[in-house]
């Protein structure tokens, strides 16, 4: 609690500063160091692979079919920035820190073809597509395979999206372009008609104070450089 009274302390004189010297109001258009800009507001942040990888068997083969190719070598990125200041976290770099340190911002809600879904970001990485003229394109690998439950969402009134985890079972490649926010997957279990009780994931947006946006932006740079 003490270090949330210190930001707000600081927020507040940062305001401050800034209304009493407007030349210090500039547009935060400065990102971390060895992040890139993928455009419209999204961000890669590192932690990154420092060199290009093979992707293991099962991912390699998703990668393949997505660019009807071989899977190429390629670089990791742990996390990434979103126009609406969130940071999506991913299972890579989560699976890898201390218990005390996990983020837990892996899942995201991302809109496609018309329809809202959820997903466990694995990494974010940039692929070359080929398409009239070769062009990179931003990608995450995923493996939350929402199966909404219809009764659930229909008597709830569209509140309740409730999800089963389908592991490696569904992995898959979206656009980074296309996630919208950071969500929680809150677990819970649910009776089936057929009395088949089945453990599943319910999904809450704005969870309380948003994890995604607390912390040291620069953590894992510095854990990069040691």
């Amino acid at each position: 609690m003490a270090n949330f009274t210190e930001i707000c302390v600081l927020c507040c004189q940062t305001n401050a500063l800034k209304a009493i010297l407007p030349q210090f109001d500039t547009d935060n258009t400065l990102h971390p160091h060895g992040s890139f800009d993928v455009g419209d507001g999204y961000v890669l942040l590192r932690g990154w692979d420092k060199k290009p990888r093979q992707a293991p068997h099962l991912k390699a083969a998703v990668i393949s079919e997505f660019l009807r190719c071989p899977a190429p070598k390629f670089r990791r990125w742990s996390r990434l920035w979103l126009p609406n200041s969130q940071i999506a976290r991913s299972a890579w770099k989560e699976k890898e820190s201390y218990a005390e340190n996990v983020r837990m911002s892996c899942n995201v809600k991302f809109h496609i073809d018309g329809i809202d879904r959820f997903r466990e970001v694995q990494y974010f990485t940039q692929l070359a597509v080929e398409d009239d003229e070769p062009e990179d394109s931003n990608d995450e690998l995923y493996d939350m395979e929402e199966q909404h439950y219809v009764e659930l969402l229909e008597f709830s009134h569209g509140t309740l999206w409730s999800c089963t985890h389908e592991g490696n079972n569904s992995l898959q490649i979206i656009n980074v372009k296309t996630i919208k926010a950071v969500v929680a997957m809150i677990p819970h279990r649910r009776t089936l008609p057929s009395g088949i009780t089945k453990d599943r994931f319910f999904m809450v947006e704005k969870a309380g104070l948003d994890v995604t946006l607390t912390g040291i932006e620069v953590e894992e740079d510095q854990l990069e450089d040691l």
